[in-house]
């Protein structure tokens, strides 16, 4: 009685054969995409909204930075009239103005820094913003620049102008 003694023995491996030349397919790839996809889509989004946001305070942003640089120019009387909400001028008249503006303008000549913007308006009413400043001045001391804006006609104009010593510049 012959018997068979060989054995066969169990495949190993569960790789599909391919046909030649092909490569086995990964399923995660399709799933990577939609990952890059996604993560794509959202820095587009972020992106979007940055540009959204600048958009919508540039032009607070430069007329107050319009009237920072014509205070420091001395140019207090075009600040006054081309410049001004009629509810500023109705505050105090245009000599009294020049007058500060002139002591205060001769005093805040230093570095300037931007540190914040804020608009808001509402459907109806006149859009307002708040755009704040560090600036420092020749007395030694950085001052806190507050300049609050309103909407006129399609034109930013200050409704009110604030300033504050804040520390001396060797103190920093």
């Amino acid at each position: 009685m012959d018997t068979d003694t060989s054995s066969t023995a169990p495949a190993s491996s569960t790789e599909v054969p391919q046909p030649s030349g092909q490569t086995p397919k990964k399923g995660g790839s399709k799933l990577m995409k939609l990952i890059l996809l996604g993560v794509g889509g959202f820095v587009i989004l972020i992106a979007g909204l940055v540009v959204f946001l600048f958009m919508f305070t540039k032009g607070a942003s430069e007329a107050a930075e319009q009237v920072i640089d014509d205070l420091r120019a001395g140019n207090c009387a075009v600040i006054y009239t081309d410049q001004t909400t009629a509810a500023f001028r109705s505050q105090g008249d245009q000599a009294l103005w020049e007058s500060e503006c002139s002591r205060i303008g001769a005093i805040l000549n230093g570095n300037v820094d931007q540190e914040g913007v804020s608009v808001e308006g509402e459907s109806g009413q006149s859009s307002t913003a708040v755009v704040e400043y560090a600036i420092n001045g020749s007395d030694d001391i950085v001052y806190d620049v507050t300049i609050s804006l309103e909407k006129v006609d399609g034109e930013w104009k200050m409704d009110t102008f604030n300033s504050v010593g804040r520390t001396s510049n060797s103190q920093q």
